[in-house]
């Protein structure tokens, strides 16, 4: 079927473009049911006999959506309005564009989209050789990678990005010197909606462990005081407790405002610090590696401190005093000593 597409695309004949594309999306059902059946085989669900099994049907499949991609865009012209193909799940946004083009183009599908680089020397400069540049972009709403040990992580659509030559051959865009943004919403899950206090004292640090159990863990708390007169000092530092000297991270938090600081890689007493006026902002850090987080809250009442301390008396204020002052005289000057 797939060759028989291919064929029909290659005549480029506009008598026949809707017919292909109708082809599409009817191979992207089929190809979209294969791709959730061999997702099941291949999660090992079913014993490990079939998984190999299951592994080939996704990545046959992937292939095959590949190549019902390029005979879409075998009869478009650079510049033309992208195509969506959608199916039942899966979606695929198609375009042909040249070179120049490329810079800060953004491509939507399903609820996912990439957005490449607005600097042309950053992408455009790699891709000067070819005529015009074929984007294939894919949205799949499930994750057909079952096997991965990643698995369990993923909580959003899966999306992949194609940049094909003239040829049909996959242009390489890696360490480029700007980023490709890729935007994909995450989705909704069951959380709790307790809302825990905890009381803290001055001075004393109250602990909380974080247990990660994924590298680059992406690590989010909300920390805010009940009153406006208390700062919060958190901290937190992998494998102990952390102490006001020794931590990993470091935030001040108070009713108006944050600030996070961070040390650098290669200096402990050089850092970034980040601050915003928006409290209920989540406080962000990256969990490189699995293992136990500790987080020391510390508190401090600024009320409190500044009624302890201790009000100058003065000799010569108005009012009555509780101890009468006596006031001492200067001494008288020293003669000055000269060396001759």
């Amino acid at each position: 079927m797939t060759s028989l597409l291919w064929n029909i695309a290659q005549l480029k004949d506009v008598v026949d473009i809707p017919l292909v594309t109708q082809s599409a999306e009817n191979l992207g059902s089929c190809l979209n049911s294969v791709l959730k059946a061999g997702a099941v085989i291949a999660s090992g669900n079913l014993g490990s006999g079939v998984q190999e099994q299951g592994k080939s049907l996704v990545t046959t499949s992937m292939k095959i959506i590949s190549l019902v991609g390029d005979a879409v865009l075998a009869s478009r012209v650079p510049e033309e309005e992208m195509i969506s193909i959608r199916t039942t799940e899966l979606a695929m946004t198609l375009g042909r564009h040249s070179p120049a083009k490329l810079a800060g183009l953004e491509i939507e599908g399903g609820d996912g989209r990439f957005v490449l680089p607005a600097d042309k020397k950053s992408l455009v400069s790699r891709i000067t050789e070819a005529t015009f540049v074929d984007t294939q972009m894919l949205s799949i709403p499930f994750n057909p990678y079952t096997w991965d040990s990643t698995k369990q992580r993923v909580n959003s659509d899966v999306l992949a990005l194609d940049l094909k030559d003239e040829t049909r051959k996959l242009i390489k865009v890696s360490n480029l010197t700007s980023d490709v943004i890729i935007v994909t919403p995450l989705k909704p899950q069951t959380v709790s909606l307790e809302n825990p206090q905890y009381f803290t004292k001055n001075d004393d640090l109250r602990f909380h462990e974080i247990d990660v159990k994924y590298d680059n863990t992406l690590i989010m708390l909300e920390i805010t005081p009940d009153e406006t007169s208390i700062n919060l000092f958190v901290y937190m530092r992998y494998g102990q407790r952390p102490t006001t000297q020794e931590h990993d991270l470091n935030v001040t938090v108070s009713k108006n405002e944050r600030c996070v600081w961070t040390p650098s890689a290669h200096d402990r007493n050089g850092g970034a610090t980040e601050c915003s006026v928006n409290p209920l902002t989540p406080i962000e850090t990256l969990a490189k590696q699995p293992g136990k987080y500790f987080l020391g809250v510390q508190s401090y009442n600024t009320t409190a401190a500044n009624s302890h301390k201790r009000k100058r008396r003065s000799c010569f204020g108005n009012g009555r005093q509780k101890r009468s002052c006596v006031e001492v005289k200067d001494p008288h000057p020293l003669p000055l000593r000269a060396k001759i």
